[in-house]
């Protein structure tokens, strides 16, 4: 993370300094080049990472969450108000950018790419420029391809069906929340690079063929911005191939998977029966999206009979792995398996396992002491499943420590708690001079899902000191998102809405509209899905 800042940082030389947006429309020329070129310069610098795995599971899947949802806009955005400026700084111009920018290199090649863009740096150096002198510099059909990415809102599913010898293809928006029994809203079409083992075409039109074989896992790689819904067929043979594919194929076949499951063009069944080939999985990243689809699934249905069946599914396919890694790192271990403990070790605590619980309490005490890859999971263990006292304990651990990173840890720790009473101190304390005030917000963002309501209340108790503090900066929006998502029920939904009409968050406009859109998805998707749930797991 310190290589990617600094490296971020040095690219806005060129991106940004050297050659500067010529409106904030056009930001993203900015920020989403400085996002990619940090990645592009880790992986030059320290190949052993596997930086573009990092990439695939951070960066572009916070760009197509974000632009799952109608409240999305698009990468080019249109700006008339000031409030705006700070609130496109997001998942759109950093995130969902950069990766269209990885999808046109991988398209184009690397080379071509390359002097594409030294062109449009030599071309407008000491000036501005916008987004069409960028496709310009690249030449050829680059800009017709290019403009639809980064002026239309949204991403496209790829539905591919198999016909005799081939593929049968057909593009539409994705919608996180859709209605399953309505055919696609939206007429949107993207120029699409459709590649596989051993072959590729291009889709820039509704629908087309591709002479992929069978079991061909399309989007190779998963450098296309896009996500692939295969027939009941394609799927069977995906799964069966799913633990030999490259890693970062894999992580995209869980990615799709489950977000074609939260938009209703796949079952519940579908999904768990794919996430139980990824058993032996040792691939941080790809354990780390199928925990978190599984723990996603489990906060969404949460109180209902099911719930419960499917927290112990995640157990058991989780196990092995946390079993295999255990507790104790060896010298000389590479980072990957330092990163692959992390995340059994997180998910398990999640999860509830017992003895990964009972562990980590074991454990619990002054950070400094703590092997730092586990600190997080052993913090977050002591608040999620301890006792008031380990309140206590947290904040004076946080007074003593001298890391700003260590101090973050503790107060995401703080905010885990399920219980009012140590939650109701814990923001009282993050609000006071105790904390660095662009820190207040990790108290906010950790809370579980039984702990939702009572952030929520406490948001709006401390409403106008917050409003205060931070009601002119984009920071008011994360408060927002991370005390008013999380409970599914249109209720909810209603309530915030209610709230925001007579406590007006121009900076977090954006934020409202896009937390408010979150809740009802999940709201009708538990409604439509908890019945399958129950009859997957015999309830």
């Amino acid at each position: 993370r310190v290589a990617e800042v600094v490296l971020h940082e040095l690219a806005h030389q060129w991106f940004g300094n050297l050659v500067s947006p010529e409106w904030w429309s056009f930001l993203w020329l900015n920020e989403s080049f400085a996002t990619f070129m940090a990645f592009k310069a880790e992986a030059a610098l320290f190949p052993e990472w596997n930086i573009w795995e990092e990439y695939l599971a951070q960066i572009t899947s916070a760009g197509k969450s974000l632009d799952s949802l109608r409240s999305s806009h698009p990468i080019e955005v249109i700006v008339k108000d000031p409030n705006e400026v700070d609130q496109i700084f997001d998942a759109i111009s950093y995130n969902k950018g950069g990766s269209v920018l990885r999808m046109l290199e991988q398209s184009m090649g690397e080379d071509a790419f390359r002097d594409g863009v030294r062109r449009y740096l030599a071309k407008h150096a000491y000036g501005n420029a916008t987004s069409g002198d960028l496709w310009g510099a690249m030449g050829g059909a680059i800009p017709a391809m290019m403009d639809g990415w980064t002026r239309q809102t949204g991403w496209p599913v790829l539905h591919a069906r198999r016909e005799g010898g081939a593929l049968r293809l057909r593009q539409e928006r994705f919608f996180l929340d859709r209605d399953p029994a309505k055919p696609a809203e939206d007429p949107t079409v993207w120029d699409l690079p459709v590649a596989w083992a051993g072959g590729s075409t291009r889709l820039a039109t509704r629908e087309g063929a591709a002479a992929a074989p069978p079991g061909a896992k399309l989007n190779a790689g998963q450098s296309g911005f896009y996500l692939v819904n295969y027939d009941e067929t394609g799927w069977a043979e995906i799964a069966a191939r799913a633990p030999s594919l490259p890693p970062m194929d894999r992580y995209g076949l869980q990615e799709d998977a489950y977000s074609l499951l939260r938009a209703g063009y796949l079952g519940v069944g579908g999904y768990l029966g794919l996430a139980s080939a990824f058993g032996a999985e040792e691939n941080h990243h790809v354990l780390g999206g199928i925990a978190d689809g599984l723990g996603a699934l489990a906060d969404i249905f949460h109180g209902e009979p099911a719930a419960a069946r499917l927290e112990d599914f995640a157990r058991k396919l989780l196990r092995p792995v946390s079993d295999k890694v255990g507790w104790d790192e060896s010298p000389g271990e590479p980072h990957e398996r330092l990163l692959l403990r992390a995340t059994a070790l997180g998910a398990a605590v999640r999860f509830g396992e017992p003895g990964a619980v009972a562990e980590a309490r074991r454990r619990f005490g002054d950070p400094g002491s703590l092997p730092p890859n586990l600190r997080s999971t052993i913090l977050f263990a002591a608040a999620r499943h301890g006792e008031d006292g380990a309140l206590d304990a947290l904040i004076g651990y946080f007074e003593k420590a001298d890391l700003p990173e260590v101090k973050v840890q503790l107060l995401r720790a703080m905010g885990a708690f399920r219980r009012e009473a140590p939650l109701r101190r814990a923001v009282a304390y993050s609000l006071s001079d105790k904390v660095r005030l662009q820190d207040a917000m990790y108290v906010f963002s950790s809370a579980p899902i039984e702990a939702k309501p009572f952030v929520w209340a406490l948001l709006k108790e401390h409403w106008t000191t917050i409003d205060q503090r931070y009601g002119k900066s984009g920071l008011i929006g994360h408060f927002v998102a991370s005390a008013a998502s999380g409970i599914p029920r249109e209720e909810h939904a209603a309530e915030v809405e209610d709230f925001f009409k007579t406590h007006p968050a121009p900076f977090a406009s954006e934020k409202i509209k896009q937390t408010l859109e979150g809740i009802r998805a999940r709201a009708r998707f538990r409604d439509r899905n908890k019945a399958a749930l129950a009859r997957f797991f015999g309830v």
